[in-house]
C-alpha cells in the first residue's frame, strides 16, 4: 500500500511549540505565526542551554499574557473595570452560548458554565477566547478583527497551559470545569481556521484530537459522577452512540475490507476499532439529525475520544487507511456545516486527505467526497 512520505522536525518556533503545533519552520515568521500575525521566535539550535520554553521568550506583544480577568485600580484610587472582558462576556451570554450546543441545553452555557467561570478562572478564559474569536468571525472591521484575534489567541494560551496541568494531576472536584473547558478548547481550534484557513488540516485535527483525548484521565473515573452533574444533558448527548443498534448496515463498514488489507495486525486491530465506532456515531447522527432538537457534534467529537491512541499516530504519520477513515469521518462535519465553528472542515479535510493520499486509493473516498461536494443524501 503506497503512502507518501511524512517528514518531522524537532526545530520548529517557540510558538508552535507551546501550541502543540506542526511549524513548517519558514524564516523569519512561519506560516502559523503569520496566521496569528504574532512574533516568531526560534530556539538557539547551538547550545541546547540556550533552548527555554515558549513561556520564558522574549515576546513583545503585550496581550500575550493576559492576566486573570478581576478588578485594578485607577489613579484615584476607583476601581478599574475589565472592559474588554465584559463585552466578551456579554457577547458570549446574547451570541456565542446559542452556538455550543442544542437548543435545549443553552442556558447551562449561559448560566451554569458561566458560574462555574467564576469559580475556576481557567474555563473563564476559555469562555473569553472562543467569545473573542467568534466575535471575529462576524466583523467587518479589518482592526477590529485583529485586535479580537489577538486577544483571543491570548486567552487560549492562558487557558490551554492551566488545560495541560489540570490533566497530568486530575483531581474529581474539577472534573466538570475541565470538561466544559476541554469543548471550549476544540471550539476555539476548529473555530479559528474560519478566520485564518488551515496550512495542514490533518494537522489541525490531530491537534484537536490530542486536546480532546487529554481529557480522558480526569472524565473516565469521574464518568458517573458527571452524568450526575448540573452539565448532565451535555454528558449524555456525548453517549448517543451508546444507545444505537450497531447491527445496521452504513457505508462504513465497506471500510473493513481495507484495514483487513494491512499486514501489521496491531494497526489493523486499531483499524477496525476505529471503523467500529465511527459506524455507530454514523448511525447515531443520522438518528439524531432527523429530531426537532437536533444536535450531533457532541457525538461527533466523541470519536475522537473512543478510538484506540495508536490511530492518532498513524493519521499523524499519513498512513493511508488512517487517511481513508478519516475522509470519512468528515462527513460527520457536513450535519453541521452551518455551525461557525465547524463551517468547511468538511471541505478542508476531504482537500487535505487528496493531498496526501496516492490515487490509488481515491476509490476508496468517492463516497464521503460526494457527500461534502454535493450535501448528504
Amino acid at each position: 500500500m503506497v503512502r507518501k512520505a511524512h517528514t518531522k522536525s524537532r526545530r520548529g518556533c517557540m510558538s508552535c511549540k507551546k501550541r502543540h503545533v506542526k511549524c513548517d519552520e519558514l524564516k523569519p515568521r512561519c506560516s502559523h505565526c503569520t496566521r496569528l500575525e504574532i512574533e516568531c521566535h526560534y530556539a538557539d539550535t547551538r547550545s541546547s542551554s540556550n533552548i527555554t520554553s515558549y513561556g520564558n521568550s522574549p515576546l513583545s506583544d503585550p496581550v500575550a499574557s493576559p492576566s486573570t480577568p478581576g478588578f485594578s485600580t485607577n489613579a484615584d484610587g476607583t476601581p478599574s473595570l475589565p472592559i474588554p472582558e465584559l463585552k466578551l462576556l456579554h457577547f458570549w451570554l446574547l451570541n456565542t452560548s446559542l452556538t455550543c450546543s442544542a437548543k435545549s441545553h443553552v442556558a447551562i452555557y449561559q448560566s451554569v458554565v458561566v458560574e462555574l467561570g467564576f469559580q475556576h478562572p481557567y474555563l473563564l478564559h476559555g469562555i473569553f477566547a472562543v467569545a473573542a474569536l467568534h466575535r471575529a468571525t462576524i466583523t467587518t472591521d479589518s482592526a477590529e478583527r485583529k485586535r479580537l484575534i489577538h486577544q483571543s489567541t491570548a486567552h487560549y494560551d492562558t487557558a490551554i497551559s492551566a488545560y495541560r496541568r489540570l490533566i497530568e494531576t486530575p483531581d474529581p472536584a474539577t472534573c466538570v470545569p475541565v470538561f466544559l473547558l476541554s469543548g471550549l478548547l476544540h471550539m476555539h481550534i476548529l473555530g479559528f481556521s474560519q478566520v485564518a484557513p488551515p496550512v495542514d488540516a490533518i494537522d489541525e485535527i490531530c491537534t484537536w484530537i490530542r486536546v480532546i483525548r487529554g481529557v480522558g484521565s480526569s472524565i473516565n473515573p469521574n464518568w458517573e459522577r458527571l452524568r450526575t452533574s448540573e452539565v448532565a444533558p451535555v454528558i449524555n448527548a456525548v453517549a448517543g452512540r451508546e444507545r444505537v443498534d450497531r447491527s445496521q448496515d452504513s457505508e462504513i463498514l465497506p471500510l473493513k475490507d481495507l484495514a483487513n488489507e494491512v499486514a501489521d495486525q496491531e494497526s489493523r486491530d486499531v483499524y477496525l476499532k476505529a471503523i467500529d465506532e465511527l459506524h455507530a456515531i454514523l448511525l447515531s447522527v443520522r438518528l439524531e439529525s432527523h429530531s426537532d432538537d437536533r444536535w450531533t457534534i457532541p457525538m461527533t467529537l466523541s470519536w475522537a475520544v473512543v478510538i484506540p491512541s495508536q490511530y492518532l499516530d498513524l493519521l499523524t504519520a499519513h498512513e493511508p487507511v488512517a487517511l481513508v477513515i478519516l475522509s470519512h469521518y468528515a462527513v460527520l462535519f457536513e450535519y453541521q456545516r452551518r455551525s461557525w465553528w465547524i463551517h468547511n472542515w468538511s471541505k478542508w479535510t476531504q482537500e487535505a486527505v487528496h493531498q496526501y493520499l496516492d490515487e490509488s486509493l481515491w476509490k476508496w473516498t468517492e463516497w464521503p467526497r460526494s457527500q461534502v461536494e454535493h450535501g448528504i443524501r
